[in-house]
């Protein structure tokens, strides 16, 4: 599996290493790029968590392999009240944020808010941990999200009997044959059928012990917040457009999502010592070349995929209303509502861009956690038998 980009023990040392190296672009404290093009990325703000099969807490996790071509893996969290108990649970598909070039589902607050939403909602995170700009530009984070949404598909056909090459195969056939727009880049958001079927045998073959004992796959969730939520509206289009019986998708879950929406992003919200630069994570993540408005990055851009006649569950979009992406939010939701989806929209007022990795006892991030829960019990059902909320 790979490890989180530049890590804490790669960046050790990294003041003397770098010290006559001049800064390009920088996001202060997470990401450094150099005129040679070195890249470096200091340890995460408040450090990685390892995962731990033992219950600790209430909760178990462990890292399993995805892709061995790409190093894709994911990080999964088993509530002991589920390990516990008789019945199958919801599985939850998370994204982490960190504007598609920081971030690691080993990062503590991320590790930290996927266990306390297991336990919450009494279900399985599964936590993937994608490939990064700069060194890997969009599209591949949205090609690990279905690569990862695949393995989920693959892992349901063994856990049933049957065999995965035959669902991953078909999902890859009818990407192949639909018309896959390019989203402004000549480079088409999409695996190739040679490519995805190869994909199978780099997969883990074996059944995942923790999906197939306590996961229901009828009652699947995509989430993801920031550059995550990005991927969740991604992959969502893309699945929309394809056929699979082997998961039902029950919701949507899309938090503070890094949409650039021309003209309704509010950068008087950047911290200017963190941001200098408020389009780094944009220039850095889109493919080389690319203009600004990008249909990568704003959803509702002329050339990105239409909401209509598409078909879509139920979605919970939270923003909160310091958040510099606010206003692309809340007309994203607009749109949404427009074509007839159904749509919970959650605000946080007085807060910020993902404040509650960074407070999560504040009594405002413990109110979100259980707004967020909800929606999940609400579209599967009470699993342990007892509410946590």
């Amino acid at each position: 599996m790979r490890a989180p980009q530049n890590s804490e023990t790669e960046s050790k040392g990294s003041a003397s290493k770098y010290a006559n190296k001049k800064i390009k672009d920088e996001v202060y404290g997470y990401l450094k790029v150099y005129e040679d093009g070195t890249i470096e990325r200091p340890p995460f703000p408040g450090g990685y968590s390892p995962a731990c099969p033992d219950f600790v807490n209430g909760i178990a996790s462990k890292d399993v392999s995805i892709d061995v071509r790409t190093c894709l893996w994911a990080r999964l969290f088993l509530p002991e009240c589920v390990a516990s108990s008789q019945i199958k649970v919801p599985i939850v598909l998370h994204f982490h944020g960190g504007g598609f070039c920081t971030g690691s589902a080993a990062v503590a607050s991320f590790h930290r808010f996927c266990s306390t939403m297991a336990i919450l909602s009494e279900s399985i995170w599964v936590s993937v941990d994608y490939r990064l700009a700069p060194e890997y530009r969009l599209p591949a984070a949205y090609d690990d999200g279905f690569t990862a949404f695949t393995w989920l598909c693959a892992q349901s056909e063994i856990c049933a009997s049957r065999v995965p090459r035959s669902v991953v195969a078909s999902m890859a056939s009818q990407e192949e044959e639909s018309q896959n727009p390019s989203y402004g880049h000549d480079n088409n958001w999409h695996v190739s059928v040679a490519e995805q079927d190869s994909n199978i045998n780099d997969t883990q073959a074996a059944s995942e012990a923790w999906l197939c004992s306590y996961g229901d796959f009828s009652k699947c969730f995509l989430a993801g917040e920031s550059a995550g939520g990005a991927i969740v509206h991604y992959l969502s289009m893309k699945l929309s457009r394809m056929v699979y019986n082997c998961v039902e998708i029950r919701g949507l879950i899309l938090i503070h999502s890094a949409f650039l929406v021309e003209d309704c992003y509010d950068m008087s919200f950047l911290n200017p010592r963190v941001e200098r630069n408020p389009d780094t994570y944009r220039w850095l993540s889109l493919p080389i070349g690319a203009v600004g408005d990008h249909p990568l990055l704003n959803p509702l851009h002329s050339e990105a995929p239409s909401f209509q006649g598409i078909s879509w569950p139920p979605s919970f979009v939270a923003i909160a209303d310091r958040d510099r992406f606010y206003d692309s939010t809340l007309r994203y939701v607009e749109v949404m509502k427009q074509y007839g989806h159904v749509v919970e929209l959650d605000v946080t007022n007085g807060e910020s861009h993902c404040f509650y990795l960074f407070r999560p006892r504040s009594e405002k991030a413990k109110s979100f956690y259980k707004r967020l829960a909800t929606f999940i019990v609400r579209h599967s059902e009470r699993c342990c038998g007892r509410s946590l909320l």
